[in-house]
């Protein structure tokens, strides 16, 4: 009897790290004040400020995600390239001390509508 060639189909896992299942969102602060904003258009508004006001090279945009607070009139935005989930889910705001360009912090009065800050982390 001669032998017949099985073929099993290949299953391919796709292995998520859960840092990118994070990119391109936003996540608010427990007991920040509320505030509704169109997070798209601040997005690209924050962006275009930061480039301009930095000469840091930043990684692709879709790579980050954000943690916000709002206290008074001030819109406090910390952007991420590379955080755990235990990170974003945090009750708390946090900026690395090192990382570059992968994590930095905004400043935006919403009653001036301006942006008042932009700080990016140093390299370790």
């Amino acid at each position: 009897m001669p032998m017949k060639n099985i073929i099993t189909p290949l299953v391919v896992f796709s292995l998520f790290s859960p840092l990118s299942a994070f990119a391109g969102s936003w996540y608010e602060v427990v007991g920040s004040q509320k505030l509704k904003f169109h997070k798209p258009t601040f997005e690209e508004k924050m962006w275009n400020y930061v480039i301009n006001k930095t000469d840091a090279k930043f990684e692709d945009k879709s790579r980050y995600s954000f943690k916000y607070q709002v206290k008074g009139s001030v819109l406090l935005v910390h952007a991420y390239c590379d955080i755990t989930e235990s990170n974003i889910n945090s009750d708390y705001m946090f900026l690395p001390l090192d990382g570059d360009s992968c994590f930095f912090e905004v400043q935006y009065d919403y009653k001036l509508k301006k942006f008042l800050l932009v700080a990016v982390n140093g390299e370790a």
